[in-house]
């Protein structure tokens, strides 16, 4: 039950029969709750605490709209150095967020910024408006849910670590593809031939494009040429292309 001097705003919308409660006796308690109940159950609600209250420019056209109905329009003004902490959600699902507005000067722009962590030390904002900002939280938000359910390197099978691997070659390929147009001539000859990269100390070497058959087999002639002229032992080469990945593998040199 709200205290004697608390302030309740009930407002109704007749189509969809919302209503929105907001619970608050500011400023001599600077938390707020806002609720959207439908039929007496509360659908959402979020809880603010006002940290700072900012203050308003005095030029009159920072502000923004809001369409309140069909047929009137609402302005409403923006204030510089304002922080509320905002908290939805429950458990493991509960989260709090800070939202800050400043206003530059020399700009005549807003900034809106939406901080979040344990911390708050991420932070994603917008010079267009609070929405924009709340929706790059949001894809955050989702970038890093996807980011958790990919399992580690270690956890992986070779056969997975290939396919990631092969993914990422096939990704820098249509990239390269789209990049050259950009950096050289139409008449210029641009392959892309291989790429290495480590994952965990595991290093990888993807080469594109099918190899002239003629051309392997006369190089691998001669790395035999070289290994028997060398006397190097099959344990021996097989450490040096262990440390190389650009020298033959073992098995293909003893398989001739």
């Amino acid at each position: 039950m709200a205290l004697e001097n608390e302030n309740n705003n009930d407002k109704e919308n007749i189509s969809n029969k919302l209503h929105v409660k907001e619970d608050f006796t500011y400023p001599i308690d600077k938390k707020i709750l806002y609720k959207e109940c439908v039929n007496n159950i509360t659908r959402r609600s979020f809880n603010y605490i006002i940290i700072k209250e900012g203050v308003y420019p005095n030029q009159p056209e920072l502000s923004t709209s809001r369409k309140t109905s069909k047929s009137s329009i609402q302005p409403y003004k923006i204030p510089h150095n304002y922080i509320v902490e905002t908290t939805w959600g429950r458990a493991t699902k509960k989260r709090t967020v800070q939202c800050e507005i400043d206003y530059n000067n020399d700009t005549c722009t807003f900034r809106f910024r939406v901080k979040y962590g344990s911390n708050f030390q991420h932070i994603v904002f917008s010079d267009k408006s609070t929405s924009k900002a709340a929706l790059l939280y949001e894809q955050e938000r989702e970038s890093k849910r996807r980011g958790n359910l990919i399992k580690p390197a270690l956890n992986c099978t070779s056969s997975t670590l290939d396919k990631r691997a092969k993914k990422i070659a096939t990704n820098i390929q249509l990239n390269f593809k789209n990049d050259i147009n950009k950096i050289y001539h139409l008449s210029d000859a641009i392959k892309l031939k291989m790429i290495e990269f480590s994952v965990n100390q595991t290093d990888y070497q993807i080469n594109y494009g099918a190899k002239n058959q003629l051309e392997k087999d006369n190089h691998i002639q001669l790395m035999i040429k070289a290994v028997d002229r060398g006397k190097i032992s099959r344990d021996l080469y097989r450490n040096w292309t262990t440390a190389d990945n650009h020298l033959t593998r073992e098995y293909a040199i003893s398989n001739k």
